[in-house]
């Protein structure tokens, strides 16, 4: 979340020289306290609001940077080789204007030791002034070091991926990191985007492109005269044409500038990358901008030229942003339920009220009795007879340990999936019969964790099957009441879909592949009969195997057909027995036909789901 803090601590006693450099404080892009573990990094970026009269620069003799503060000067020991001293971290992204916003962007490298610390900064023009106003600080605990058995990027690290995995792409680009989400800013201000770009893929680009997408007005559907363009951009939609050489794995920080839109209004700003005649999917970059007031009357956007690189158009999507999934974990805890997070400080609340949180590490006990439930952690005790929730405080898809939750699955051997990314939630049915522990999670994070697939299939089978499970999952909490009254959407049995969580990610990485490569697109089908209106996502059933053909909806359920599940040939099912309720996917048909017909996995999906498109949802 990118929130508006205010420092209360008082401004160390530092000479102004030059009041035209004076800045105010806006926002922060991790709240504190900022948790690291020991011998990590994490970037932290501070926004100010030039309300002086000086333009700030990144280059020249009086350079605006930030140096340590209390004592003056000191070698902090959060420094890293990036830095540009011991007691200087960074400079200002580039140029700020009076009236301007303006970031520096930290990266602060954790000790060894584990503790509570406080480092300090302030802004100056480089031999020339402290800035007034340019006082921050970071309150930073550091955490024991992150265990290797709960991190999953670590445990990709050693694993060999499928060469045919979509990771193995020749282009591939990826945004792994954006400087903020949402601002607040005054009609016409310059606005500073710090992205972090890699080449993803197994080629090396010559060249380059930031493209901007077409403005789009949150507040109202009004488009006209919107525009984000700034005098730095190289035409109306070309932000940056880089003729760069950027070697595989390599990963550029890039400042794009963009200005808010002159009316006051919610807006929302879309940047992506084209290299080699591609858009990517994984390397899209979006910002909400709150203007809060009309540009001055003389203000003029500036006027671009037309685009004269050829520039692709970035699919359309119906979704805002990745939608959520709430899973039912577990029914009717007998015992107290024991949360422990090893990535993130998650907060805590009682329904909607925020009650404190639960530090990195600690352990936390949920306990129901009767009506009321009891929460109880380091420093934290309370009864309620609201339901509990605890919430990642600054990453989505931190991981958390329920550790008496004893989820072993007979043919997975001896693991027991007790991990899950997310949020989590202790709360009871609405008739009050059942209480439920409850996975809320990223839709994306969900399917990873759906253990229903065999690792080594053809990739294009894994694609497929992936697609049709996010899709299941997506029609059943949005277009069924299911599990409304138990409070989540979808059960983490084969009642909906097996769902072990980051455990059963670790060992299944060419799933998890299918899932990056295929990230938002769902099956759809126009249900009304009406081209002009979208298409309905509906729901994919799946089973393992047929007798040599699937069954039609009607077939197996009764009701009212359903036109794209009906009866197909499953000729590499011949030969077999029924296993599974038939409608649907053959898994093991499509399987054969991936591996030795070659079809890809939008063509084994309009195969088995007849007259269905594949579209893509979000980014």
């Amino acid at each position: 979340m990118f929130g508006v803090e205010t420092v209360y601590a008082a401004s160390p006693d530092v000479h102004v020289s030059d009041p035209a450099y004076h800045s105010e404080y806006m926002t922060q892009s991790i709240h504190d306290p900022i948790s690291i573990p020991a011998g990590d990094s994490k970037k932290v970026t501070v926004t100010f609001k030039n309300i002086g009269t000086a333009t700030w620069y990144s280059t020249g003799r009086h350079f605006v940077s930030a140096y340590t503060m209390i004592p003056r000067y000191h070698d902090s020991i959060f420094a890293g080789n990036d830095w540009i001293a011991a007691d200087q971290p960074v400079k200002i992204d580039g140029t700020i204007a009076p009236g301007e916003i303006g970031t520096v962007t930290i990266d602060l490298h954790a000790p060894n030791k584990p503790g509570e610390y406080q480092e300090d900064f302030y802004l100056a023009s480089e031999m020339h002034t402290w800035m007034r106003g340019g006082y921050f600080y970071f309150k930073i605990h550091v955490t024991n070091p992150r265990p290797a058995v709960s991190s999953f990027a670590s445990s990709l690290s050693t694993t060999t991926v499928d060469a045919t995995t979509a990771i193995a792409k020749p282009f591939d680009a990826r945004i792994i990191s954006q400087s903020m989400t949402h601002i607040s800013a005054v009609g016409g201000a310059r606005i500073p985007l710090i992205l972090d770009i890699q080449n993803g893929g197994s080629m090396t680009w010559s060249s380059y492109a930031i493209i901007a997408q077409a403005p789009v007005r949150i507040t109202n559907n009004n488009t006209t005269g919107i525009s984000f363009g700034d005098t730095s951009w190289v035409s109306q939609s070309v932000v940056v044409d880089s003729q760069q050489i950027v070697a595989p794995n390599k990963i550029l920080k890039k400042t794009v500038i963009f200005r808010a839109p002159s009316k006051a209004g919610t807006y929302k700003a879309t940047f992506y990358i084209q290299v080699a005649g591609q858009v990517f999917p994984s390397a899209v970059a979006s910002v909400t901008i709150d203007v809060t007031s009309n540009a001055l009357a003389v203000y003029r956007a500036p006027v671009l030229s037309k685009d004269s690189l050829p520039v692709l158009a970035l699919q359309s999507v119906r979704l805002a942003s990745e939608p959520y999934i709430s899973v039912g974990l577990w029914e009717d805890p007998k015992e107290s339920v024991l949360f422990r997070s090893m990535d993130d400080v998650y907060l805590v609340f009682a329904g909607t009220q925020q009650m404190g949180q639960v530090p990195i590490a600690s352990l936390a006990t949920l306990t129901k009795k009767g009506e009321s439930y009891i929460f109880s952690s380091s420093g934290l005790d309370f009864t309620t007879n609201k339901y509990i929730r605890l919430q990642p405080k600054d990453n989505p898809h931190a991981i958390f340990t329920i550790t008496n939750l004893d989820r072993h699955i007979s043919w997975k051997g001896s693991t027991n999936f007790n991990e899950y990314h997310g949020a989590v939630e202790y709360r009871s049915s609405i008739n009050g019969a059942h209480s439920f522990i409850i996975n809320d999670l990223l839709l994306s994070d969900y399917v990873k964790g759906v253990a229903e697939n065999d690792n080594n299939a053809p990739i294009e089978y894994l694609k497929a099957q992936m697609v049709v499970e996010r899709t299941y999952a997506y029609y059943i909490a949005k277009d069924t009441n299911k599990h409304t009254d138990d409070h989540f959407d979808v059960s983490a049995g084969t009642a909906d879909q097996l769902y072990l969580g980051v455990l059963s990610e670790q060992v299944m990485p060419n799933f998890v592949s299918a899932v990056q490569a295929t990230r938002g697109y769902m099956v759809t089908y126009d249900t009304d009969n009406n081209p002009a209106t979208a298409n309905a996502v509906v729901i994919t059933p799946y089973f393992g195997h047929s007798d040599g053909h699937t069954r039609s909806w009607s077939q197996v359920w009764g009701g009212s057909a359903k036109p794209w599940l009906v009866s197909v040939p499953a000729q590499y099912d011949q030969g077999l027995s029924l296993y599974g309720h038939g409608v649907g996917m053959s898994q093991n048909d499509a399987m054969e036909r991936a591996k030795k017909e070659g079809l890809n996995w939008k063509q084994l999906l309009t195969y088995y789901y007849r007259g269905t498109s594949v579209e893509k949802m979000y980014y």
